[in-house]
């Protein structure tokens, strides 16, 4: 008796959304990014889309009804190459898909994530289209796990209880069409210096090696299944483009694009490859204006998100954005005005960032000849220290601070003039000069 009320408790509740509306008022979903790869697959089977949008939290606020009816964003945090490939042919096995909208991110294809899925996601959960006996019987067992844990175990049954009583304030908010909006009780200068650092911790560990073999086995099996594809390099703010080339990782970041447009031109699909990241008015845009682009660097508003699916699938552009579609002949061009763009962001916003790489370029750079003249400063690069005419150290601090520094949180004002990195970037000291 008491194990039939807990499954009705968590069938009527179900905290992780993945059974039918019995037709209630639903309480306050208990869906979070670790167990959104037990719901999605689960939701797809009962959306039977037609239309998928897919790729990692940045494609999040991706609305797929863009695209036509029967949609669904199958976007999952922190998605892997195989993961991808996963879902997209579990989709295809409930209802075959007209057209898939797949934005791609750098990380995807880096050497050591080839043939991952993360803990949440075991493959025995999704369907596949020509399925051994085998797979049958995995699938089955893993659909047993599944519903006991959502409906039987202690985890659920908390679940359940919290979205009937808790009080918390939902930092996320996760709609039926797979989209999910994002409520940070941070900052935005806050959020700009964590994806900063994130970043560029991530590209001073990477190896600098890709790996293209899964993402051509992708584009073969959506050739083979007749769907109609874009894909979207997804793009990132100004102040995280200079984190990536401060990790000495900007060539590998554009050489990945390149080879992206390649793999997909050679592969006769006819399928779009998209970029957006060379328009001045998203790429430069100041950090924590209204109506913003990017929340944090690299993910995208809800508003935002509908500009992009309405420019790139239905041709609805707006004045603050143009797509490119990107071929062999146009990619170096385009490359160019997104490394420009680059270059400039710390000039337009009135930063220098030089690292030990560019001294030579820093003690040259016109605006630090311009700061010299003006409160007679001297660098002194032996020591890392920034001192002006009275010789008082203006500002050390650890190289983390750098991101803060740029984006203007930590207590430090928003009108300075550089940032000076001298040495190691991994244990460097970092300078802010005040004007």
């Amino acid at each position: 008796m008491l194990a039939f009320c807990v499954i009705a408790i968590n069938y009527i509740i179900d905290p992780y959304d993945i059974y039918p509306d019995v037709g209630l008022n639903s309480p306050v979903s208990r869906l979070d990014r670790v167990n959104m790869r037990l719901h999605k697959p689960y939701a797809l089977e009962q959306m039977r889309a037609e239309h998928v949008v897919i790729g990692s939290s940045r494609a999040a606020s991706l609305p797929p009804g863009v695209i036509g009816k029967h949609s669904y964003n199958a976007s999952l945090p922190g998605i892997w190459m195989r993961e991808l490939k996963l879902m997209l042919e579990h989709a295809h096995t409930i209802r075959p898909l007209k057209s898939v909208f797949i934005a791609l991110d750098y990380y995807m294809f880096r050497t050591e994530n080839v043939g991952k899925v993360r803990e949440g996601l075991p493959p025995e959960r999704l369907l596949t289209l020509a399925p051994t006996m085998r797979d049958r019987f995995a699938q089955g067992r893993q659909r047993s796990k599944d519903q006991w844990v959502s409906l039987l175990s202690v985890d659920s049954l908390v679940q359940s209880t919290l979205s009937m009583f808790s009080n918390e304030v939902p930092q996320s908010e996760y709609l039926d069409d797979g989209t999910w909006l994002h409520y940070p009780q941070k900052s935005t200068n806050w959020l700009y210096s964590f994806v900063n650092k994130k970043r560029m911790r991530e590209f001073l560990a990477e190896s600098g090696e890709l790996d293209f073999v899964e993402f051509v086995d992708l584009i073969d099996f959506l050739s083979a299944n007749d769907i109609d594809t874009t894909f979207f390099l997804s793009p990132f703010h100004g102040s995280v483009m200079n984190s990536v080339k401060a990790a000495q990782g900007w060539k590998n970041y554009l050489a990945w694009q390149r080879r992206v447009i390649k793999k997909v031109n050679a592969s006769g699909s006819g399928f779009r490859v998209t970029g957006i990241e060379h328009n001045p008015g998203i790429t430069l845009e100041p950090i924590g204006i209204e109506n913003s682009f990017y929340t944090d660097g690299m993910h995208f508003s809800p508003e935002a998100g509908k500009i992009i699916m309405e420019c790139i699938t239905v041709g609805d552009c707006s004045d603050q954005l143009n797509v490119r579609v990107l071929t062999p002949g146009n990619m170096d061009s385009y490359l160019r005005d997104v490394s420009r763009l680059m270059n400039a962001y710390p000039v337009k916003t009135h930063r220098i960032c030089c690292f030990a790489e560019m001294a030579a370029e820093c003690a040259t750079h016109p605006r630090v000849q311009k700061h010299r003249a003006s409160r007679q400063s001297v660098i002194n690069q032996a020591s890392g220290s920034v001192r002006d005419s009275s010789s008082t150290l203006i500002y050390g601090c650890s190289h983390q601070v750098y991101y803060l520094a740029q984006n203007q949180a930590d207590g430090i004002t928003s009108s300075c003039t550089g940032i000076i990195v001298d040495g190691n970037i991994t244990t460097n000291t970092t300078l802010h000069i005040n004007p």
